[in-house]
């Protein structure tokens, strides 16, 4: 799986005939399906598609709570004499009533038109504007940069996501801790790239660049990096670079201090050596160039094989390329921040399991250090 530079673009007033076309069930069958695969990848155009929706809505009930013109009895008359079979009917020749009864109701016909027309236009000017996609800037793709495409399997759009963990929580009175607890402290290592930075900013479907500074999380204040010099093992029992320990030695520079592992889907595990309440995990992956590592997926069990309370509490495999499930949190950019998971609620685990499948600069997989913030099961 990679990230697309080439996702649907159109304008933001989404000027596509096939927009109004496809909410009145009036596209075909493989345009209609091609269409769904381009709405699906951009969320703003679902929005814009349901507006469309609503508003058609309201002006089908609108037109139809609208009162009729009121038939005279004489008028009901030659209507039901109009709808006689033609060996019953009487032919009469018409007269001035008659033309008189037509013109009103052609002139009736024409004001409910032209009401309904303005009611459209006055109803359109209320609408809220579309949100504005968070994409970057339309720059020429980088010469032997690795494309993703982050597509939704369809029917899955409107599902819960499947995990329930959340990155740097920012929750209205999120401040406000339980007694005896405290703000997460981490120790960050400095930032820094080595030679010159990739450009990056043409990918699509990746997090913003946060404002202001990260909000922590309140954690309780016996909790700690328990995975400091635990034992790690992986799905690359060599690495191409480094050793398996140097995931949780502590050091964190990026440089002579990261991990390589073998490209494609590859896995590291943590054993904790018991069983911990687990408030926080945060990865560094590599940070001394800007790149976005895919398939990123982390897990917590309380047993190797995982699969005794298996609870994963990130996600942002968009096209289960791990078959772990579909994932719904954003990819991201690495940096020496680290990414930053908080499990909602706290998880309980032995073990902590993290994937990746590669990443924008090549295939490979890296990890500088992985902490797990927790403590033991009283």
């Amino acid at each position: 799986m990679t990230i697309e530079d080439d996702i649907p673009r159109g304008h933001e007033d989404y000027d596509d005939p096939r927009l109004t076309a496809y909410a009145l069930g009036e596209l075909d069958g493989p345009e209609r399906e091609r269409f769904e695969r381009e709405a699906r990848a951009e969320p703003a155009l679902q929005r814009e598609l349901e507006q469309i929706r609503l508003m058609a809505a309201t002006l089908t009930a609108e037109l139809e709570a609208e009162p009729g013109p009121v038939l005279s009895e004489a008028q009901q008359a030659a209507l039901a004499r109009a709808a006689q079979p033609p060996g019953r009917r009487t032919l009469r020749m018409p007269s001035r009533a008659t033309g008189a009864w037509r013109t009103y109701l052609a002139m009736a016909a024409g004001v409910m038109i032209v009401a309904s027309l303005g009611g459209l236009l006055v109803y359109s000017l209320f609408l809220p504007p579309p949100s504005p996609r968070v994409v970057g800037p339309d720059l020429p793709p980088q010469t032997g940069m690795r494309k993703a495409t982050y597509l939704p399997t369809p029917g899955l759009e409107q599902k819960a996501p499947v995990h329930e963990g959340t990155q740097d929580d920012d929750r209205p009175g999120h401040s406000s801790a339980p007694v005896g607890h405290t703000p997460l402290a981490l120790e960050l290592p400095r930032a820094q790239f080595i030679g010159t930075p990739e450009d990056i900013r043409h990918l699509r479907a990746i997090r913003p660049p946060r404002v202001g500074e990260r909000t922590m999380p309140m954690v309780p204040a016996d909790v700690f990096n328990v995975a400091r010099g635990k034992p790690v093992t992986a799905s690359d029992t060599t690495p191409v670079l480094g050793e398996l320990k140097m995931i949780t030695d502590g050091r964190k520079e990026g440089s002579n201090a990261h991990v390589e592992l073998a490209p494609g889907r590859q896995w590291v595990r943590i054993d904790l050596l018991a069983d911990h309440e687990i408030f926080a995990v945060v990865v560094w992956h590599y940070f001394l160039t800007a790149r976005v590592y895919h398939d990123v997926v982390i897990q917590t069990a309380d047993d190797a094989a995982f699969t005794a309370n298996v609870r994963t509490i990130f996600n942002n495999d968009r096209d289960n390329s791990l078959r772990l499930g579909i994932g719904y949190d954003t990819p991201y950019v690495d940096n020496h921040e680290g990414e930053l998971v908080v499990p909602r609620p706290v998880a309980r685990g032995r073990y902590v399991r993290l994937w990746s499948n590669g990443n924008t600069s090549n295939d490979l997989n890296h990890y500088v250090e992985v902490e797990v913030y927790a403590r033991p099961v009283k």
